[in-house]
């Protein structure tokens, strides 16, 4: 995997709490409230829900839905800071395993 996901650290380019209501505001279905972590150069958004915050989320990136591939540096981040990674593939999300050596 290449070392191209932020800054050289692996650290997110942008962090940013987020809160959503899902349908109506006087009534709504379901409030997310979640932080978006973002590595622009190697195109990976990640999110991780305030009700659960030992779990992170790398969303999917290109057509066709494809898991996104996070470079190691970044993997190295998150696993440092959250207890359960997780990525988007096709058929929902598949818990990635923590890599053996690799200074994680």
């Amino acid at each position: 995997m290449e070392d191209d996901g932020g800054r050289e650290d692996g650290a997110p380019n942008t962090i940013e709490h987020l809160h959503e209501i899902i349908g109506d505001e006087t009534a709504p279905e379901e409030v997310c409230d979640y932080l978006l972590y973002q590595w622009e150069e190697a195109g990976i958004t990640a999110r991780a829900y305030t009700d659960e915050m030992h779990t992170v989320s790398i969303l999917t990136r290109g057509e066709g839905q494809r898991p996104a591939e996070a470079p190691m540096d970044v993997l190295r981040w998150l696993f440092a800071r959250f207890h359960t990674v997780r990525a988007l593939g096709p058929h929902g999300y598949v818990r990635l395993r923590r890599p053996l050596g690799g200074g994680l």
